[in-house]
């Protein structure tokens, strides 16, 4: 029995590393990677991953064999978050396989729990300067579990805004989603607003979907425009129920801000009888939203009265809100020409 054989009966992973590292017979380091591989897939649990990081540290043959097992090891829970810094060099590296396979493991050791700010920088470089496709789906992807951490940086919205007009509806999926996270996490920037009012119009509804949930979460934030308005009445009319439900979401959100329309409340009545529940039910706390703005009519009492018989009490309670609102402001408006 060779010793690397023996090595992998015994489990003994330092010593399979050290004779990666050690040895200039390529056929015996190819053998020991192998090796190395192989029992790591049989069982991570009793695996030190301290010496995992100098395997890509190794030549590219060792470094991708080592993101593998990288790989294995986060995705069963073991903690590798030290590799990353590798993993982060990788990135650039000049291999374009290398540099996909880097930015996948980044986003496996994301989607285990394990990431770091320090990836951004190099995943933003992917978006700005690599031509492939694959990469730059992956590299979105994964500042997207980022974000979805809580973790991200301003310098990464421009990259991401640009990414709005691509060709591929995934990557303009997933970017749009970006930046919905990267907002609900305080980071954000106001150039996001014309590129997400773009894709209100994208041919792709979930594209379309996720930009009315993107301007709904900044608006939340105070990044806001009168210009998303229009493009989001537009999706009223929108086949799918989780669009229009996000576009009522949004100009909810614009009427609280001050920027609702009268021009709004025609649709927002048709709503009022959508077959989805949470339609009706965003259709009439927009009203309540524009109404306690100033914005009302008098016959929205009359659209609002059937959602008081539903058998559901928080569409009542919006309904009866928003009914309240807009009596008041009638009955301001009579005491005021009384007056006059």
């Amino acid at each position: 029995m060779s010793d690397i054989e023996r090595m992998k009966e015994n489990r003994d992973v330092k010593g399979l590393i050290d004779n990666i590292k050690k040895v200039w017979d390529e056929e015996k380091k190819e053998r020991a990677v192998k090796a190395l591989k192989s029992v790591v897939e049989e069982d991570v649990e009793d695996i030190p991953v301290e010496p995992l990081e100098e395997l890509l540290k190794d030549d590219l043959y060792v470094a991708y064999f080592g993101m593998m097992i990288v790989d294995k090891m986060a995705s069963e829970g073991r903690d590798v978050s030290h590799c990353i810094d590798a993993l982060n060099d990788l990135v650039e590296d000049t291999v374009k396989l290398v540099r996909k396979k880097a930015v996948d493991s980044l986003s496996v050791l994301a989607e285990s729990g394990f990431s770091s700010p320090s990836s951004i920088e190099y995943l933003t470089e992917r978006l700005k300067e690599e031509e492939d496709e694959d990469i730059h789906l992956d590299a979105i992807w994964t500042l997207y579990l980022l974000a979805k951490d809580g973790i991200g940086k301003r310098s990464s919205i421009e990259p991401v805004n640009s990414l709005l007009d691509h060709e591929d509806e995934d990557i303009r999926s997933c970017a749009v989603l970006t930046l919905a996270e990267l907002g609900e996490n305080d980071i954000h920037q106001r150039s996001s607003i014309e590129p997400l009012n773009k894709a209100l119009k994208d041919d792709s509804e979930e594209v379309r979907s996720h930009a009315t949930f993107a301007l709904g979460i900044l608006a939340s934030k105070d990044v806001y425009d009168p210009s998303s308005l229009e493009p989001l009445i537009e999706l009223l009319g929108n086949e799918d129920s989780r669009a229009r439900h996000d576009a009522l979401f949004t100009i909810g959100i614009l009427a609280e801000k001050g920027l609702g329309s009268e021009a709004c409340i025609p649709i927002l009545h048709e709503s009022l009888k959508d077959p989805n529940r949470r339609v009706r039910k965003n259709a009439a706390l927009a009203l309540n939203e524009l109404a306690i703005t100033g914005i009302f009519r008098e016959k929205s009492i009359e659209k609002l009265k059937p959602l008081l018989d539903e058998d559901d009490e928080e569409i009542n309670d919006v309904a009866s809100r928003a009914m309240m609102v807009i009596k008041a402001n009638l009955s301001k408006l009579s005491s005021q020409d009384e007056k006059g």
